[in-house]
């Protein structure tokens, strides 16, 4: 599994109305193999390290761990998009909704993926590559302590760049009322709405 390319969509893209991370995966000779042929290896170890996998679902309401187990369709760059997704909610950084298309050459797929900060966004698709990789293929320097101190590190990244709690409040109210928002900066300034486009 390798990371070929990155986009950021900053607001509504061709794909969504809200944010999204692509990342172009090329899955090399695991391409045509369904997650469910990894299932004895990634179920229990990524419940472990990411609990709210158990109640995720896919953008057409399917619980995430039951195409883990069943689904013939689902690949790694799915898989992957979940990891991700899971793990900035996991980091306190709000972010919805997780896919994957197929991509213009055969072995890759393009894994699409929300996010609220783009760092923390981008860290988490990187962290998500590398969780699956350690599980399914694990190196001589792999191991849970190297897994655990990788989401560690993670959690401490994502932390010095999450929003504040009065900004967080802010965003949770329009998300509410469906109005649109987006981070501006580093910081805890962000956009709420879109503007009416006259004075």
């Amino acid at each position: 599994m390798e990371i070929v390319s990155t986009r950021v969509y900053g607001g509504p893209n061709i794909f969504s109305h809200q944010p999204l991370i692509r990342l172009t995966v090329d899955l090399h000779r695991r391409s045509a193999t369904p997650v469910k042929e990894f299932a004895d290896t990634l179920f229990s170890p990524l419940l472990d390290y990411l609990p709210g996998l158990a109640t995720m679902k896919t953008d057409a309401g399917e619980f995430v761990l039951n195409r883990m187990k069943t689904a013939d369709d689902m690949n790694l760059g799915e898989l992957m998009a979940h990891v991700a997704l899971a793990l900035q909610i996991q980091a306190g950084a709000p972010a919805q909704g997780a896919f994957q298309r197929p991509a213009a050459n055969a072995d890759e797929v393009e894994v699409l993926f929300g996010y609220e900060s783009r760092d923390i966004g981008l860290e988490a698709g990187d962290s998500a590559r590398d969780l699956i990789l350690d599980l399914i293929a694990p190196g001589d320097e792999t191991g849970p302590e190297k897994i655990a101190e990788m989401l560690d590190d993670f959690m401490y990244f994502a932390e010095r760049r999450s929003l504040g709690p009065s900004a967080l409040a802010l965003v949770k109210a329009a998300e509410e009322r469906n109005i649109p928002w987006a981070r501006l900066n580093d910081a805890s300034l962000i956009q709420v709405g879109q503007g009416t486009g006259s004075v």
